[in-house]
């Protein structure tokens, strides 16, 4: 899959172009479950500063995806700037992923939330509710946040 196009960065680099090894899929094939997300919404801010990296050139990672429904764990805000910067038939590179159940896609979720926009203290309180809800280990999701247990259960 070719993604990106040539830009100034990439012509003093001597690249055409970034090829890329993996899936993809349309914007409008994706399911953004609102009951299994970290955070209550996406960051208008944060989708805007993907756009502009976008519109400068930039590759963004590939999202995260559970093969048998389409859920997006990861890459809620680079779906909603490709969505917003090539509309809904937007072609997206993702990873797909074969989750056990939903603990599992939420457990993987978590983790891979803590390396883009930082969950705050509301987001992580979240996720201790649904911990409880879709019966997660609270001690593999505090390992997951880097935090202890005992500081994990006191966001109830």
């Amino acid at each position: 899959m070719r993604i990106g196009k040539a830009d100034h960065a990439d012509a003093r680099l001597g690249w055409d172009f970034l090829e890329l090894s993996m899936d993809s899929v349309l914007y409008n094939q994706l399911v953004f479950n609102t009951e299994m997300y970290p955070r209550p919404q996406v960051s208008p801010d944060n989708v805007a500063s993907l756009i502009e990296a976008m519109k400068s050139g930039a590759v963004l990672p590939p999202i995260h995806v559970w093969r048998k429904n389409n859920w997006v764990s990861d890459g809620w805000h680079r779906s909603e700037a490709y969505h917003r910067r090539l509309g809904a038939e937007a072609e997206i590179p993702c990873e797909f992923h074969d989750y056990a159940n939903e603990a599992e896609f939420l457990l993987d979720s978590a983790r891979r939330n803590m390396h883009g926009l930082k969950l705050t203290t509301h987001d992580k309180t979240r996720l201790r509710k649904l911990c409880d809800e879709f019966h997660v280990s609270v001690d593999d999701m505090a390992t997951v946040l880097n935090m202890t247990v005992d500081k994990f259960n006191g966001l109830k």
